[in-house]
């Protein structure tokens, strides 16, 4: 077994669900490359508050932060395969801020 996992940012995805809402949701991936093996972990929303017009909205937004990152790598692929050594990162997702311990 390789010592890798691609990990990578998919989405958002807007699906009609069945009682005609459009929920959109955005996953991260993780893929070993050596066996084909697959992980997807949906990304938690957060809440934030801001204004427009002076009057204050709430608008819901997928937390893509360094830190919702490493904690879903954490708790999704390195509880059950903790001896990575190496991450191949798609899109742009910085892991200079990360910490990916095992």
């Amino acid at each position: 077994m390789a010592n890798s996992v691609c990990v990578d940012l998919i989405g958002p995805y807007t699906i009609k669900g069945a009682d005609n809402t459009f929920p959109e949701f955005m996953c991260m991936t993780m893929i070993d490359p050596a066996t084909g093996w697959i992980e997807v972990v949906e990304l938690p929303t957060v809440e934030e508050i801001r204004k427009r017009d002076e009057k204050e909205i709430v608008v819901e937004e997928f937390d893509e932060s360094a830190t919702c990152i490493s904690s879903l790598f954490n708790k999704t692929w390195l509880s059950r395969i903790p001896d990575q050594r190496m991450w191949s990162v798609i899109r742009g997702l910085n892991l200079n801020s990360i910490s990916l311990s095992y």
